[in-house]
């Protein structure tokens, strides 16, 4: 299968979190890899919108805007957003 991502990936493994926006609620996902444009997120059990906001706990302050590229039962693919999501 030829590669068609424009960066590598790098495994990651890292715990994060997605607000919900409803009283500093979120889900718990894990990023299973990362690139400079985007990464692969395991959302088993999430419905998740198109475009949101991924909290990397490990990293305290690192907030990517998201919007998904594609989604299978349990992950999703995201591309990172120049701009913020509201």
């Amino acid at each position: 299968m030829e590669e068609r991502r424009k960066y590598p990936r790098k495994v990651l493994k890292a715990e994060a979190r997605i607000p919900t926006g409803a009283f500093a609620e979120s889900y718990r996902c894990h990023v299973l890899d990362v690139s400079p444009a985007g990464a692969r997120v395991d959302a088993t059990d999430i419905a998740l919108p198109f475009q949101f906001k991924l909290l990397l706990d490990k990293q305290i302050g690192v907030t990517r805007n998201c919007a998904v590229i594609w989604r299978n039962a349990f992950t999703v693919g995201v591309k990172f957003l120049p701009t913020a999501v509201s």
